[in-house]
């Protein structure tokens, strides 16, 4: 009669597959979809009580499990899912009776709700109005147990489910019995109100023949009830966004509840009951007043009438707007950071109004599922939305053929894919030039991403062009076509047929693209190609030759870029030249990307160009992207001048190719002005093109190779540089993130710097690879003085010693600063936190709370989307909410007097318990998403020490975050609560606490420096560690 839940876990995400399509699939994207699998769970039986929940077996799996999340939001293992907590398990005798309430399934409208919730287009139902739990509540967990969906993890006092009922009742008694009662279902109950005294009917509005018994009764009652509690509707629908809500709560709220369910629920549908009574009356008539935003789905009347609507979110685009069209499937968490950076653009000049097309491709996968809930909740905050879904695959061709339909020439649209973000001012620059270029006949299309193909034989060329140029290949990231051809171009697919498109000729001499097509890359840009060029075979012949359109931002940073390379390319912050720059003649590029000379319309010949911009050529390598920006290897140096420098000085020439700017840049600012130190920086990090230190010419290593390099990929490395003239002049290999590299090197006989920056296992993650590395370094730390192992910080410091015995120097990232604190501003800004995006909603809901007239907490990053340490100074303070033990802006922040504000140890960690601020203290949460209980290897220490990976007890967490660097370095203000915050920035005199800052870290950063420098100048024999 009874099933315990029982769930599998959840969807197993695969990774997306991709497949190798050359220098193509990088410029255009790879459209790639990804899948998952997952199984259902059973639920109990609402009419009946599970007695084997209170002697259910805890078997070591559900142990681990009950030990990872104990607080309700977003799982913590499963972002899909939400936890809640489960009614403590009834003693014997004690189980809840069955409270049958209006709505039965022998009721019209509990039949309706059942089948309701047993649609594949809902997960998640908002009902409003409990009560015993035995009406509307029991008929949608039997919808959901129809589908066999909720799909749960059970936990002694905890679930966490994909699809659910959330619940609210603020009558105890109602709440306490429904919570027990629907014990084992995927029920989240909130016991509260959901709306504020201020959402009610007031008295005015009530009728003097409604206000009977019922309103002796309660109205006032209500209020008062209301006036003490805080309203939670709107915060629950932000964070779970429903497909369903029931309105059946209070008589005189149903209008309020209404209002903010259709504004932040935005839910799929809208139940509800009480039809043509008080509660419903102006809700029914708002639906009455717009029959284009609500469907009636069903309605009936049983005691009481009912209605079920589905609501239509789409809105119709003003005449003459700018189309803004998303291509999409399964790629949910894509979408969303597009549609966030669509929503943080500047549209403030614009003359045209704004329409936001997301369309849909199909797919039967649960990422699909949640690719269209991102694209319905998502509200456009500049201008209209709508949403096209298709009812069969389409895939991604079809999809951009299907994207736009022009009818006038003037018409403007761009087609963005999933997987890209947008600078905050593509729309500025992408409307001006339409406007300046938009008549030119031989303009096929706009691009926002930057173009570095050679279309002969498909080399990357890098160009920093000081105007707009045209270029003869498409850019399909952020692919603004003129209308008039991409009318002609779509109606010429048409012709053609979908089907035979396979068939079409489109190939283009002397393009390398038309080999890849002919090998099976069957993409759109192909058919553009041909449609612009095919016909036309040079550009002296032939009736189109329709060139596309480019900007190359300053500083290697684009308009536009693809999540894969999130930290190879800057998004454009302002409108600097070149994209203010709009001049009527045009730079050609051909196919070479060769200037072109000719007579044609618009084309000039190449003697009236002022200047040509410089170019490199990088020849294609699949396995390997470097960053397109040269590097300042040798701080002015050229190697035969370092090779005479050395014959004639004691000059220490110092090598790095780390993965993160800040490490190594650190230590060349310290060192700045010594005159015996030289760097050859290869770096290998997504931000290199910043500070021009990108390898370029490393060998062997590359950005996906260099984390983890594999034995062969070591051979190969040491083979290539074991007689090589540039590694022959290095004295010293700094290694930082990851420390590990210096692996490579020790075969070189080089001195070896190991300063690990965050837990020295970085690409050692498997117990073998680890402790490899451990024997390694302990070799390192054999050689003496001539070798260093060291940490940025004491955590980091402490760590390598629980696992190695070695007692590694503390090397901390000072640097000299120029600017410093003025605290000017009133406002305290909030350093990033790395929780999920509930416990950020909740923890700036209690920082709210605490704020004061003097003092106001706000975001960083809404206040500055980039800024300069001058402004940073401007502010009162700077909270953080630790995600790391040793963070490099703190180092900055705290150098320039800045005031910390971090919560105290014992708070940190009740913060980390009920939200998991600290996610990058160790590896094994950075990778899995889970807490871990120990290490995977045992350390030198092991049973002496604490275990420093053990992230669910709190006495292994105090005993480790005490060595952080905001623990360890004086002058940093700690808070014990949230409302000794409040106490805090109000008491705190923090000029004075700047002033010791800035007293501390002038003395430590002339420690460290003269530290640094000691080691550099040491030059004793190495010991013959290498055997």
């Amino acid at each position: 009669d009874a099933l315990l839940i029982e769930g599998n876990g959840g969807p197993q995400g695969q990774d997306q597959g991709q497949t190798d399509v050359g220098w193509w699939g990088w410029l255009f994207g790879d459209g790639g979809p990804s899948s998952g699998t997952g199984g259902h769970s059973d639920l109990t039986d609402t009419a009946k009580w599970d007695e084997r929940s209170s002697s259910h077996h805890v078997t070591e799996e559900e142990e681990v499990k009950k030990e990872q999340q104990s607080h309700e939001g977003a799982s913590d293992t499963d972002p899909s899912k939400f936890c809640f907590r489960r009614a403590p398990a009834p003693s014997e005798g004690a189980q809840p009776v069955e409270r049958k309430g209006q709505v039965t399934d022998e009721t019209t409208f509990g039949s309706a709700l059942r089948n309701l919730a047993s649609r594949d287009d809902v997960r998640r139902i908002l009902e409003i109005g409990t009560w015993y739990g035995g009406g509307s509540t029991d008929s949608f967990v039997r919808g959901l147990r129809d589908k066999q969906k909720s799909d749960c993890d059970v936990l002694e006092d905890m679930q966490c489910c994909d699809s659910f009922v959330i619940t609210f009742e603020i009558d105890t008694p109602a709440w306490d019995h429904a919570r027990r009662y629907h014990r084992n279902n995927p029920v989240w109950f909130v016991h509260g109100t959901t709306v504020g005294v201020e959402d009610m009917l007031t008295n005015d509005q009530i009728p003097l023949e409604e206000r009977g018994e019922h309103y002796d009764l309660y109205y006032e009652r209500d209020r008062e009830l209301m006036e003490k509690e805080s309203p939670q509707l709107a915060k629950y629908c932000a964070a779970v966004r429903p497909d369903v809500v029931l309105i059946d709560g209070n008589e005189y709220t149903g209008w309020g509840e209404f209002n903010v369910a259709v504004k932040r629920c935005r839910p799929r549908y809208v139940a509800l009951h009480d039809t043509g009574t008080l509660k419903t009356r102006r809700v029914e008539e708002e639906i009455r007043r717009r029959p284009d935003a609500f469907e009636l789905v069903e309605a009936g009347t049983d005691a009481v009438g009912w209605g079920l609507y589905r609501l239509n979110y789409d809105e119709t685009p003003r005449e003459g707007s700018f189309r803004v069209i998303v291509l999409t499937s399964t790629k949910y968490e894509s979408l969303r950071h597009l549609l966030e950076s669509l929503n943080q653009a500047r549209y403030g000049n614009t003359y045209r109004p704004l329409h936001l097309e997301i369309h849909i491709d199909h797919d039967d996968s649960s990422d699909h599922t949640r690719t269209v809930d991102a694209a319905e909740s998502f509200d456009f905050d500049h201008g209209t939305k709508s949403i096209r879904r298709y009812a069969s695959a389409q895939g991604r061709r079809t999809m951009w053929f299907k994207a736009w339909n022009p009818t006038f020439d003037d018409e403007r649209a761009v087609v963005l894919e999933d997987a890209l973000q947008l600078s905050p001012v593509w729309y500025e620059w992408l409307e001006r030039a339409w406007d300046v270029y938009g008549d030119r006949p031989d303009l096929g299309a706009i691009s926002l991403c930057r173009q570095r193909l050679r279309a002969t034989d498909g080399a990357v060329v890098t160009r920093e062009a000081q105007t707009p140029f045209l270029h003869r290949v498409p850019g399909s990231h952020g692919f603004s076509p003129s209308a008039g051809a991409w009318r002609e171009f779509v109606s010429w697919i048409r012709n053609v047929g979908m089907d035979d498109l396979k068939d079409a000729d489109v190939d283009v001499e002397g393009t390398v693209t038309t080999q890849w097509h002919r090998d099976g890359l069957d993409t759109w840009e192909q058919y553009w190609v041909w449609w612009c060029w095919g016909n036309s075979g040079s550009i002296l012949g032939g009736t189109r030759a329709l060139y596309n359109l480019y900007v190359h931002p300053p500083d290697a940073s684009s308009l536009i870029r693809h999540e894969a390379d999130f930290d190879a390319v800057p998004l454009q912050q302002s409108l600097l030249p070149p994209l203010t720059l709009f001049p009527e003649r045009l730079d050609k590029f051909d196919w070479a990307f060769e200037l072109e000379s000719s007579n044609g319309a618009f084309s000039f010949l190449s003697k009236f160009i002022p200047r040509a911009p410089s170019v490199k050529v990088v020849r294609p390598d699949n396995n390997k992207k470097s960053p397109p920006a040269a590097s300042m290897r040798y701080d002015s140096d050229s190697l035969a001048e370092l090779k005479e420098l050395k014959k004639t000085s004691s000059v220490v020439v110092v090598w790095s190719n780390d993965f993160h700017v800040s490490t190594i840049g650190n230590v060349k600012s310290l060192l700045r002005r010594e005159e015996d130190v030289r760097f050859i920086d290869k770096s290998l990090s997504g931000h290199c093109d910043k500070v021009k230190t990108c390898a370029t010419d490393l060998r062997v290593l590359n950005a996906e190779n260099g984390i983890n390099p594999d034995r062969w990929t070591r051979d190969e490395f040491y083979e290539a540089y074991r007689a090589d003239p540039e590694m022959d002049i290095v004295d010293v290999v700094m290694c930082f993130h990851p420390s590990a590299m210096c692996e490579l090197f020790l075969p070189l006989r080089k001195r070896l710097f190991v300063v690990a920056t965050t837990r020295y296992e970085m690409g050692r993650h498997t117990p073998e690879e680890w402790t490899e590395w451990n024997r390694n370094l302990k070799r390192i730390a054999g050689g003496g003085r001539r070798n260093v192992v060291a940490a940025n910080n004491l955590y980091d410091a402490k760590y390598i010693e629980y696992f190695t015995g070695i007692r590694p120097a503390v090397l901390p990232s000072w640097k000299p600063l120029k600017a410093t604190y003025a605290g000017t501003s009133n406002d305290i800004v909030v350093a990033d936190m790395h929780a999920s995006e509930f416990s950020i909603k909740l923890i700036w809901d209690e920082l709210r709370s605490v704020s004061s007239p003097n003092h106001r907490f706000v975001e960083l990053r809404e206040k500055y989307a980039t800024y300069k340490f001058s402004q940073l100074c401007r502010n009162t303070a700077i909270l953080h909410l630790p995600y790391q033990v040793s963070i490099m802006s703190m180092f900055e922040q705290y150098g320039m007097g800045i005031p910390i504000l971090v919560p105290s140890p014992e708070f940190l960690w009740e913060l980390h318990e009920r939200y998991t601020v600290v996610t990058e203290r160790t590896w094994h949460y950075v990778k899995n998403l889970v807490r871990p209980s120990s290490s995977d290897i045992s350390g030198a220490m092991s049973g002496s020490v604490p275990d420093p990976n053990n992230d669910l007890d709190k006495g292994s967490f105090l005993h480790w975050i005490r060595y952080a660097d905001y623990y360890q370095w004086p002058h940093i203000v700690t808070f014990d609560s949230w409302d000794d915050l409040g106490r805090v920035i109000d008491s705190t005199d923090w000029k004075d606490v700047s002033a010791k800052m800035k007293v501390y870290y002038d003395d430590a950063l002339a420690r460290t420096k003269e530290d640094w420098k000691e080691r550099l100048r040491y030059r004793g024999w190495f010991g013959g560690i290498f055997g």
